[in-house]
């Protein structure tokens, strides 16, 4: 069958063709997303939102989480918790299900808006979009932003509709999308301008009046929780927030927004003035422009915007809105969390501004083209991604399997991100104390023993690291002993007694510690020359001995701390 006939066969029967396509795309995003999550674990900002779903009160869970309302999927995870347990597998399924929602729902917007064949490239740019890693590869962050741009689109098709039923469907629906993410707040302006722009606006308003209210109550009841960061000032940066936007969602289809970074525009803001900048900044803006202007005639040309493109242009404009309100150094327009609710909310705008307009074949063929170059690069980039996660999450699960070693011997206040910058997971922010509340609550979340001891020497090392400063282990002078009987000597590196040492070295060093790994990490102290120290270790149930090391420490002695009384000093 020649090139020609398989076009045009597609074309007759592309209804058929393009569900199917549907099909395969879900069932395969489903199976990519299951592989390359297996092993991860809860990601830093995961495990914060864990102590709050899984131990917070009710207030904590209807506190603002960085100014967004998140109580359902706080409940949600909370009910998985208490039903499942603590692996993070049944969170994945729910992040996958995000993802599938959301693809199925812009294939059924762009079907409306350009037909069933063409609906298929926004909706596979949606289910394979590389720069959307952090919602596509991370179950919690998965449910909490994927869920709502899915149940606000489908909202929106609902009162598409101008049925009675549609809108009795659509007030859950956008009350869910507000009660999971500030996405909702988008989606709710896009159905308000769509529902106002159509027949019976007036009767029809409670469709989006009833969660706008609900979620203003909410706005007021939080403020005694403090305004969140953001300035009204930040929004004479809006023009060219927009610019910037546009730019690095354009871009980061195509895996290549880090070029932009932080954006062309706003970068006179975050990162000062130079001419340099300034030039960029005006490039780039007539670029926007140009292809703004371009895209936009055969709208006018067709008569003005239609319904569903104002509804649209709502709901980017509050998102971006939103987004420059809080703008700043670690907010700026190429903040990765952004990227795959912008890249959905503007392929909405492009469907609907293409609704009835008839694509040329050279059209066609660069539109085709450039879907499949972006495809080429999503899934190896996601698969880099896959490989970060899998570091951290091993490092993590080492990290919690020696809070739970020393007990009520950690620090409840040892955060390993903070405390132990550099070493282990060092974007873990979950505290011991708020681990041992989730441990006590629905049981270990850790990397079992024995796996521990089989892992890699530098997540064995990083564990190691982690246990001695959360331990608080330091060398404290010691008085001088009568009757000390050596338990351990040596040159350098010594083993340690169960639970410490008094320790001697003839030179003054620096020391560190191991217990698991083959090599000794940082430094922890400092052994003065010639005179003994209290190292402490509170003992625990594994075996495994510590050893410590002195580089510059000369000959070792280590005493073991039970039978030895000082005799005051000499």
């Amino acid at each position: 069958m020649s090139v020609r006939r398989s076009l045009r066969w597609i074309e007759q029967r592309q209804t058929a063709f393009a569900f199917a396509v549907l099909a395969a795309a879900l069932l395969g995003a489903a199976v990519l997303y299951l592989l390359l999550q297996r092993d991860l674990f809860y990601a830093s900002d995961e495990t914060t939102w864990l102590l709050t779903a899984g131990a917070g009160g009710k207030e904590q869970l209807l506190q603002p989480d960085n100014g967004h309302l998140v109580v359902f999927p706080f409940l949600v995870a909370r009910l998985v918790l208490e039903m499942v347990g603590p692996g993070y597998s049944t969170f994945t399924v729910l992040g996958v299900l995000g993802a599938l929602a959301a693809g199925t729902a812009m294939f059924e917007y762009g079907r409306r808006r350009v037909g069933p064949l063409w609906a298929l490239a926004p909706a596979l740019i949606v289910l394979f979009l590389g720069s959307g890693w952090p919602q596509l590869l991370q179950g919690f962050i998965g449910m909490k932003e994927l869920w709502p741009l899915a149940l606000g689109l489908t909202a929106l098709l609902l009162v598409e509709e101008e049925r009675r039923w549609a809108d009795l469907c659509a007030v859950p629906l956008l009350t869910l999308a507000l009660a999971s993410h500030s996405t909702g707040v988008a989606f709710t302006v896009g159905v308000a301008v769509m529902t106002l722009l159509g027949r019976e606006r007036w009767r029809r308003a409670y469709v989006w009046a009833i969660p706008a209210v609900l979620y203003i109550a909410w706005r007021i009841w939080a403020l005694k929780f403090g305004d969140q960061e953001g300035s009204v000032g930040n929004l004479v940066w809006l023009p060219g927030y927009f610019v910037d936007s546009v730019s690095l969602t354009v871009f980061g289809v195509f895996g290549r927004s880090v070029l932009l970074i932080p954006g062309q525009v706003t970068a006179l803001k975050l990162n000062g003035w130079s001419f340099d900048q300034f030039a960029s900044a005006v490039v780039w803006t007539g670029v926007v422009a140009v292809a703004v202007v371009l895209f936009a005639r055969p709208v006018w040309r067709r008569g003005g915007a239609t319904r569903p493109l104002l509804a649209a242009l709502a709901v980017l404009v509050t998102q971006w809105v939103a987004q420059c309100y809080v703008l700043g150094p670690i907010r700026s327009a190429a903040e990765v969390r952004y990227a795959f609710a912008d890249t959905f909310i503007l392929l909405l705008v492009v469907l609907a501004a293409l609704e009835g307009r008839r694509l040329s074949r050279l059209a066609q063929t660069c539109i085709a083209l450039l879907v499949a170059v972006a495809l080429l690069g999503m899934v190896p980039a996601l698969k880099d991604y896959r490989a970060e996660l899998a570091t951290y999450s091993r490092d993590a699960r080492a990290d919690l399997a020696v809070f739970e070693l020393g007990s009520r011997h950690v620090d409840p206040n040892f955060v390993p991100a903070t405390s132990a910058p550099g070493i282990g997971a060092s974007s873990l922010y979950l505290s011991a104390g708020g681990y041992h509340e989730l441990e006590r609550r629905y049981g270990s979340f850790a990397m079992p023993l024995g796996e521990l001891k089989r892992e890699p020497e530098e997540v064995r090392r990083g564990a190691d690291g982690v246990s001695a400063r959360a331990l608080g282990v330091s060398a404290d002078p010691q008085p001088a002993l009568s009757g000390c009987t050596p338990a351990r000597g040596g040159m350098g590196a010594i083993p340690l007694p169960r639970g410490g040492a008094l320790v001697r070295a003839s030179a003054p060093s620096q020391f560190s510690l191991r217990r698991f790994g083959a090599g000794f990490g940082p430094p922890l102290g400092h052994l003065p020359g010639g005179e003994f120290a209290r190292i402490v270790i509170p003992p625990d149930r594994d075996p495994t001995p510590w050893h410590l090391a002195a580089p510059m420490g000369g000959h070792l002695i280590a005493c073991s701390l039970h039978p030895l009384e000082p005799t005051g000093p000499g």
